[in-house]
């Protein structure tokens, strides 16, 4: 199952770091250091590493930590559900990461337990967990760790740079912390590419209601929003439909149709095709009332 039992935590958790050994396993990894040098001229063959992200999607995508020996972003595993985590992220990947060392991390440590788990029970053995997660790595590292951008946090603040964080328990100067924060913009806005990391809570997907990252820009030009995986039904699914004439609501019930032919086997993909159909009874319902005179196309 994709449900994590209590006696599991023990028995399958991944073993935690500390901020410093989380720091100093990336720092060894790094080209620049003595260890990985002395690695590279002795021959002697080391795991790869693995850092994977298990929050959200609009999470990782305005902060994240970058791999020491490239600088890609942590493995995303762009899952919808936490169950999800395990159905899909684990169940094709895990096989692939058996023989690799793999360090997980979330926002403060929660998520990883249960993470770890679903991921060493497939047979991933050598897996690790950042103990406080982002939050305690940020304070003790600032600007000078590995993770960069934004921190996403559940409190008014809604996002920290590592600097801003740090401040909390260092003293920097608040100028500076600005100045950094400006070069250190990973987010990028999901329909032109423009640098952007602001995220708000009233920018979301109309279809699934995930926030997204859409710069000011967008935000004006388009009538709703659509997430990365709902990209496709931005032509055919809106919430409002009080401005549409015949011909348009008329296409986009074709356009819906199509889509959900797409969604097969209909078994594999219940709740998709159960929010299209939806959607396309909406539109009908809409269509008739034009159609009967009952209501008019605002403008």
């Amino acid at each position: 199952g994709h449900t994590v039992h209590v006696n599991e935590l023990q028995s399958h958790s991944a073993t935690h770091l500390s901020p410093t050994q989380f720091h100093n396993i990336l720092q060894q990894h790094h080209p620049s250091s003595s260890s990985s040098r002395n690695k590279n001229n002795n021959g002697g063959e080391e795991k790869e590493l693995v850092l994977i992200d298990v929050r959200n999607t609009f999470e990782h995508a305005i902060g994240h930590f970058l791999h020491p020996t490239n600088n890609a972003p942590a493995i995303n595993p762009n899952t919808t559900t936490f169950s999800s985590f395990d159905s899909k992220f684990c169940a094709r990947n895990a096989s692939s990461l058996a023989n690799k060392t793999v360090l997980m991390y979330c926002t403060g440590g929660i998520r990883c337990e249960k993470a770890s788990v679903m991921l060493k029970r497939r047979g991933v053995r050598d897996v690790y967990q950042l103990s406080g997660g982002i939050h305690e790595y940020v304070q003790q590292f600032g600007d000078g760790g590995f993770f960069k951008g934004k921190n996403f946090v559940f409190d008014q603040r809604v996002a920290l740079s590592p600097s801003a964080s740090a401040t909390a328990t260092q003293h920097i100067n608040k100028d500076e912390e600005e100045s950094k924060t400006k070069k250190t913009i990973v987010g990028k806005c999901i329909e032109c590419s423009t640098p952007y990391d602001t995220i708000s809570g009233s920018i979301l997907c109309t279809v699934c209601r995930d926030l997204i990252l859409l710069c000011k820009s967008c935000q004006q030009s388009l009538l709703e929003y659509h997430c990365t995986r709902h990209s496709t039904w931005k032509h055919c699914y809106y919430t409002f439909l009080e401005s549409f004439d015949i011909q348009s609501l008329q296409q986009q019930y074709v356009a819906l149709q199509e889509l959900l032919q797409k969604y097969v086997p209909p078994k594999g993909h219940k709740n998709v095709r159960k929010t299209l159909r939806k959607q396309m009874n909406k539109v009908k319902v809409r269509l008739e009332q034009l159609e009967d005179g009952i209501v008019k196309v605002d403008v």
